[in-house]
């Protein structure tokens, strides 16, 4: 073998050992990436259940304290349900305008933590927000005026309107931490997707060196 061809094969192979050594850094790199992906999918699943319990002690409370005021106003308990409808359904309307800033949120989160791995958890985010209900103004929202029924102790109803932001923002709040987990779980599927081409295709000016390198042996 000629000088000039085992030079040629040294410098392929340190080429080669470069690469595969950039290679190891990019998959230890995508290890921990994906490690503390599955941290934050832990997290939300954490969240998302703490909030489904208290979504059912909210519901708990309410029915306690509406089933209480109907007692005590047993004349009154038409006007009393009205207002309840009322104000459940304005509270309603402003928890799922939250929804729209929560998407916004997502979406911001993928970008800019997840770029590279963000195609599918992007698409899904950009259906949900397809599905979501108009988003309403606060003037619209307060226009949502509900006729305050007369009640043998007013504190009681103000304990019961209380009760019903609660009710009422708990399942968006589930709603919320049920985007986080799908969505992160479409990057997580991205992640580990195999990435050999990436790893493995040598660089430009490597091939070429192999080739030369290949050439050169069959001539000689």
């Amino acid at each position: 073998m000629s000088t000039a061809s085992s030079s040629s094969s040294l410098l392929y192979i340190s080429v080669l050992l470069l690469v595969l050594i950039h290679s190891s850094i990019q998959e230890g790199f995508l290890d921990r990436q994906i490690k503390e992906l599955k941290k934050e999918i832990n997290d939300a699943e954490k969240k998302y259940n703490q909030s489904n319990l208290e979504n059912n002690a909210s519901i708990t409370l309410f029915q306690h304290l509406f089933d209480g005021i109907m007692l005590e106003n047993p004349n009154n308990t038409e006007n009393i349900r009205k207002y309840v409808n009322c104000e459940t359904h304005s509270k309603n309307k402003y928890f799922e305008n939250k929804l729209h800033s929560y998407i916004r949120g997502l979406t911001q989160e993928i970008n800019r933590e997840y770029s590279n791995f963000s195609k599918t958890a992007l698409e899904k985010l950009k259906q949900l927000k397809s599905e979501l209900k108009p988003f309403l103004s606060d003037s619209e929202i307060e226009k949502m005026t509900c006729t305050v029924p007369k009640v043998v102790d007013e504190k009681y109803l103000d304990y019961l309107v209380r009760s019903i932001i609660k009710k009422s923002n708990k399942p968006f709040v589930m709603t919320f931490f049920n985007w986080k987990i799908d969505v992160l779980s479409l990057v997580l599927e991205e992640m580990k997707q195999p990435v050999m081409k990436q790893s493995t295709d040598l660089p430009s000016f490597a091939k070429k060196e192999k080739k030369r390198s290949v050439n050169k042996r069959k001539v000689e």
